[in-house]
């Protein structure tokens, strides 16, 4: 400990009282103040201000703690969607076919817009007005964030929508962006779908990597693809940077990716990654590769009309395993399918005005592969595994334009219902939807 530093002791506990998504912000904040304490009235007063800072955050994180022990329920599930900015609607429409979905299943959903500059999704869920929005919540006019919850037609999906056309309301403050993945993660509920649109903001970024299944939409089109592989690319970057600014010991790895030199490397691979965090920070090296693992990321093929778009995904997924390192899962290829496009023109779920469409079964085989996936002790590899065949049978139909995609078989549901028997219900709903 220098003489300028923060007093060792209770900066070491503030950095694992406070949530890992705000305490790279809040320590900076602690130890800006400690240092303009320091200098007006001396180190003593500064420090006595950090152990106060503890006595002050103790009582919430004690509430807290205990709280989350008992109301295990709201350990949910987060899903967050980058969509395609081309054919908006079209991803609109299978949002809300996903989280329409869920609900169905007797899954209480909330559907979060977070595309802030662009909110519009509540149209797709029946939803013409919105009493309370984001920015009700952000100025202090609401207490809290159930607040601003909206009902909506279907039994347990609820939605928390934005206003686009208030000056600023894209550009949220540092502040402001974690307040809101504060609150989102005490929501009671089992899924929060969370649509981002389609920019590449720190905000943006930031909101899909707290997603716990991040799901990227891509259309056939070239620049559509540059576009999902750039946006992969620059989510990855902010991933380790974020990591990097965390620990003292990996600053300088975290101006590196600012800058670029550490993708330019010569050596720049996986194993190069964890070998430069390990050569500064053992127990960073350990965390890293867990944090690596439970990167779960999907891609979906949007209006799909011909084997070779099938194959966009294929290519993107290789493309994203030799640049980033990353196991890209392909969730799904949605076909092109006309009852879509009067489903966003009348703005309804798809899964409800043509509940045996194309498009539509293949919705409900990507939210089995959710359901399971969302399982604790369903393994990663299992989900791939299934998506990959879902795959081979859609390039093999999707040119009869019939898509009839079997999904979850009857004997693998059961096989999955001795580990989890709370899915079974679910499963058996989504097969019955497949095979009438």
């Amino acid at each position: 400990m220098t003489h300028k530093s923060p007093p060792s002791l209770p900066s070491w506990i503030l950095e694992r009282m406070i949530d890992y998504h705000t305490r790279y912000s809040a320590m900076g904040d602690f130890e800006e103040r400690f240092h303009g304490i320091a200098a007006e009235k001396g180190r003593f007063k500064a420090c006595l201000f950090f152990w106060a800072q503890l006595a002050l955050l103790f009582p919430a994180f004690l509430k807290k703690f205990l709280y989350w022990s008992i109301e295990m329920f709201k350990n949910h599930f987060k899903i967050g969607f980058r969509n395609i900015t081309k054919h908006k609607g079209f991803s609109f429409i299978h949002i809300a076919g996903m989280a329409v979905g869920l609900a169905l299943l007797d899954k209480r959903v909330v559907l979060a817009d977070l595309d802030l500059g662009g909110s519009d999704v509540h149209l797709y869920v029946g939803v013409k007005s919105l009493g309370k929005t984001w920015n009700d919540f952000l100025d202090k006019k609401v207490s809290s964030i159930k607040d601003i919850e909206t009902p909506t037609a279907f039994e347990g999906l609820t939605l928390i929508g934005g206003d686009s056309s208030k000056l600023g309301s894209a550009n949220l403050p540092h502040s402001q962006k974690l307040k809101i993945m504060r609150h989102l993660k005490d929501l009671a509920c089992d899924y929060i779908i969370i649509d981002l649109g389609g920019n590449t903001t720190y905000n943006g970024l930031d909101f899909f990597l707290f997603a716990d299944q991040k799901i990227v939409v891509t259309g056939t089109e070239p620049a559509s693809i540059l576009d999902s592989y750039s946006f992969v690319k620059v989510a990855f970057q902010r991933f380790l940077e974020r990591y990097f600014a965390e620990k003292k010991s990996l600053k300088g790895l975290g101006a590196r990716v600012r800058d670029g030199s550490f993708e330019k490397s010569k050596e720049f691979s996986l194993n190069y990654i964890f070998e430069e965090v390990r050569a500064r920070d053992n127990s960073a090296y350990t965390k890293l590769k867990t944090l690596f693992d439970q990167f779960n990321l999907s891609l979906v093929v949007n209006m799909a009309e011909s084997r070779k778009d099938v194959l966009v995904a294929e290519s993107i997924q290789k493309v994203l395993k030799e640049k980033c390192f990353l196991d890209v899962g392909i969730l799904g290829t949605i076909p092109f399918d006309k009852v879509v496009r009067k489903a966003a023109r009348e703005f309804t779920p798809i899964v409800v005005g043509n509940p045996r469409c194309a498009a539509c079964k293949v919705i409900h085989q990507m939210l089995a592969a959710i359901l399971l996936h969302a399982e604790k002790e369903s393994l990663r590899a299992e989900l791939l595994s299934k998506t990959n065949r879902i795959r081979k049978d859609a390039r093999e139909k999707i040119d009869t334009h019939k898509m009839t995609l079997d999904g979850l078989t009857l004997g693998q549901i059961d096989s999955i219902y001795n580990r989890s028997p709370k899915l079974r219900q679910s499963f058996r709903k989504i097969l019955n939807v497949l095979t009438n």
